[in-house]
């Protein structure tokens, strides 16, 4: 395994989607994903049910022998690749390389979608699979998470808040401790207290 797939790896499983606080990374994790393999138009959540992309819509369709004779056939008879001329056959040699290539990029992006569909549930946690158990495409899937456990602007607010309020506090704190000669505040300790404490928040 190369240290790119490991770096990919550790980042997929790293990040576990249990409560809104998770929305964020969790979200930036499924969406750098999503685009770098080209799923992003057929999953993005930001779009309505009518402007993002369905790939089943997209797959290349055969067509069948009897279509490629100059001559006007009913769809009912039968017309084999031996039936046709010389200049028939090569449009349906040309037609048929190109429907190949179409074919193999469509089945690459639904291979792409089914293994982005399995990462989904493996990184969401336990507790919230009945929430997309009946979700039957990843669309769907990430609209209904994205509705019960992306943070909201009011929340955001509240937690914007909330770490202002904390951090006045700490500064008012190394304050105090200053004017009293606090050993406490010798040196680097106070920054290295701080770092610690900013780390256990992030993790929270």
């Amino acid at each position: 395994m190369s240290a790119y797939e490991q770096d990919q790896l550790v980042t997929k499983t790293s990040v576990i989607l249990s409560k809104p606080d998770d929305w964020e990374k969790w979200f930036f994790v499924r969406k750098n994903t999503a685009n770098r393999d080209g799923m992003w138009p057929y999953v993005n959540p930001g779009l309505s049910g009518e402007e993002f992309k369905q790939l089943q819509h997209e797959k290349p369709q055969e067509r069948p022998i009897w279509r490629f004779k100059n001559k006007k056939l009913s769809e009912k008879q039968d017309v084999d690749i031996e039936d046709l001329s010389a200049e028939e056959v090569s449009v349906h040699s040309m037609w048929a390389r190109k429907f190949e290539r179409e074919e193999a990029r469509w089945l690459q992006k639904e291979k792409a979608l089914k293994e982005f569909k399995a990462e989904i549930a493996r990184t969401i946690d336990v507790k919230h699979l009945d929430l997309i158990v009946n979700c039957t495409d990843l669309y769907s899937r990430l609209t209904t998470l994205k509705k019960h456990l992306c943070p909201s602007v009011s929340e955001r607010n509240h937690q914007l808040r909330n770490l202002d309020a904390w951090f006045d506090e700490w500064v008012t704190i190394i304050r105090l401790l200053t004017e009293a000669r606090m050993p406490e505040i010798d040196g680097n300790r106070s920054q290295e207290d701080f770092i610690i404490s900013v780390r256990g928040l992030d993790d929270s």
